[in-house]
């Protein structure tokens, strides 16, 4: 069984998988962890956009309560084993931290395909994830929508609502 089929019986675990198109467990993953209590706003914002560009899939903050009850930030970075010295690199340069916790992580990936909507407003891309053959997510492109609404003056809402109904229905 191929991949292309493997998603309505089996759903393959890959390996630093970077094409979507098939839905897939993906098992070279690793979530780093780092508790900041002395770090700006602005830095943590910095350090997002470097670890981006550096390969994480994903960058988030959490608030927590450090030792001596003072709060905190718990940055969380999941990346590809393969970004993982690129990333330390950031983490210990850009914050803070005096050390990074690491654990392995399996990712489950949605099948992704895309469709165009063309709203009234103008032409937003729509991401549409499947999951064993079956559409459960549908997500409008947010930049576009946001600017589509603002020079229409309608509501962010409705060029989503919109976008929405004409990629389903256009997919169906």
């Amino acid at each position: 069984m191929d991949e292309e089929t493997a998603g309505e019986k089996e759903i393959p675990t890959l390996w630093e998988q970077r094409d979507h198109s098939v839905e897939h467990v993906d098992e070279g993953m690793l979530i780093m962890q780092v508790n900041l209590d002395d770090s700006s706003p602005e830095w943590l914002a910095y350090v997002l956009e470097q670890c981006m560009r550096a390969g994480a899939n994903d960058v988030h903050f959490l608030p927590v309560t450090m030792k001596k009850s003072r709060p905190g930030t718990l940055l969380q970075v999941m990346c590809y084993q393969s970004a993982a010295e690129a990333i330390k690199t950031i983490l210990f340069s850009e914050t803070t931290t005096f050390g990074i916790r690491t654990f392995p992580v399996a990712c489950h990936r949605l099948a992704r395909r895309f469709a165009t909507a063309q709203t009234q407003w103008g032409e937003v891309q729509v991401k549409l994830g499947y999951h064993r053959g079956k559409r459960v997510q549908v997500a409008p492109e947010y930049a576009v929508c946001a600017q589509l609404a603002e020079a229409a003056q309608v509501p962010l809402k409705q060029v989503y609502q919109e976008a929405i109904r004409l990629a389903v229905e256009k997919v169906l």
